[in-house]
């Protein structure tokens, strides 16, 4: 089967067990949105060990709100009077470009594959908030659905996205460097920065450069890029107010959506403006810091081509 993208549903109920967790005690500390804290790990593997996709509940979640410009779905009564809190919600894991001019010539063609399975490492109630003296009445589930095609032919480039995190907390300086690999295309950029508690920390990077050797893609203030891009999608999310009940997209105890940026390196619907790798001696992302950053997160968004040989 070709496939565009598999349907995740979370599903399950937890119950306070113990006075000031959450529910009619302290509805605050566990939100809508906080149930994809579950989900430590999700991971698309192929042919017996090649991972083309690996998310955690949350940077998926966040991915679909940035990139299809439109709140995820979430169904949750986090914060009702009752100690009992029920929650269903919905991510899109994508295989396809659906944004490019010809989305079909990403689908993933699993004709060509050994084996095609999701790997997921489950958290607990702690992974979702930080909180304590809960229990699951019924246990969390991850329903998959797949759309897929079937009877056409094309050469169909597969795209792939993996995770990069720096070694070390990295404190105030300028050119914090980022070694990406090469080879392929890379379309974008998928990044996150958190403090020492695991919280989003937003506004710690003032400035982001993309190079090689002397060559300059991409050199912006990061705030500017982070709200440019927000704007030029026509999303609202910017207008969640300290309630968090405007844009159900932003609701979570530990999400600030400040923290998220997307750099996205195609704006015309073709790769023309993508970054082909294959004759570069290297390329680098680079940051000013302006605060301790304790897990910087960049998911590069690539895409792996069909290179034929060129006729002579």
């Amino acid at each position: 089967m070709l496939y565009r993208e598999l349907l995740l549903e979370l599903q399950g109920t937890i119950q306070a067990t113990s006075a000031g967790t959450y529910g009619k005690y302290s509805p605050t500390l566990l939100l809508g949105g906080d149930e994809w804290g579950l989900i430590q790990k999700l991971e698309v593997v192929v042919n017996g060990g090649d991972t083309i996709r690996s998310f955690k509940g949350e940077e998926l979640a966040m991915y679909n709100t940035l990139l299809f410009n439109r709140p995820r779905r979430l169904n949750a009564t986090f914060g009702t009077t009752s100690t009992y809190s029920a929650f269903d919600s919905v991510l899109i894991l994508p295989f396809w470009d659906f944004k490019s001019v010809s989305p079909i010539d990403t689908l993933l063609d699993s004709s060509k594959l050994s084996d095609f399975r999701i790997q997921v490492t489950w958290g607990s109630d702690l992974t979702m908030a930080n909180f304590t003296g809960s229990t699951f009445i019924t246990n969390p589930t991850l329903t998959v659905t797949s759309r897929e095609s079937y009877g056409l032919s094309g050469r169909f480039s597969v795209s792939r996205n993996f995770k990069i995190t720096n070694p070390a907390a990295v404190g105030t300086q300028k050119g914090y460097t980022i070694q990406l690999p090469l080879g392929n295309i890379y379309k974008g950029f998928f990044i996150n920065t958190k403090d020492a508690n695991g919280n989003d920390l937003a506004d710690c990077i003032d400035r982001v450069q993309l190079v090689s050797g002397t060559n300059v893609f991409l050199d912006c203030n990061y705030k500017a890029l982070r709200n440019w891009q927000t704007l030029r999608k026509g999303q609202s999310i910017g207008l969640v107010d300290s309630t968090l009940a405007q844009i159900p997209c932003a609701v979570s105890s530990k999400t600030n959506i400040d923290a998220w940026t997307y750099i996205d390196l195609i704006d015309d619907g073709y790769v023309t403006e993508a970054i082909d790798t294959y004759k570069l001696s290297e390329l680098k992302l680079q940051f000013d810091v302006n605060q301790t950053i304790t897990t910087l997160a960049i998911i590069c968004d690539q895409l792996i081509p069909v290179r034929g040989k060129k006729k002579s």
